[in-house]
């Protein structure tokens, strides 16, 4: 067997496996960061896909609203 790549996720917005909240990680991870730190975060990370594709984060719809979880409580 080869492996040519394995990924890894933070995990910050997946659920609980039995539903008892929403994980507070990504609200604390991302909410001191503000829109333009949620930006630069994705300018330097998230350009292109683990398979080498642009992702295109910043342009269209997901530029309108950076980060819909600084509204959560």
């Amino acid at each position: 067997m080869d492996i040519d790549l394995v990924q890894t996720s933070c995990g910050f917005a997946v659920p609980f496996y039995e539903y008892k909240e929403d994980r507070k990680a990504l609200v604390k991870w991302s909410g001191p960061k503000g829109d333009a730190g949620i930006q630069e975060y994705w300018q330097e990370k998230n350009q292109h896909s683990i398979d080498g594709f642009p992702t295109k984060i910043l342009k269209g719809l997901l530029k309108k609203r950076l980060n819909p979880y600084l509204d959560k409580d």
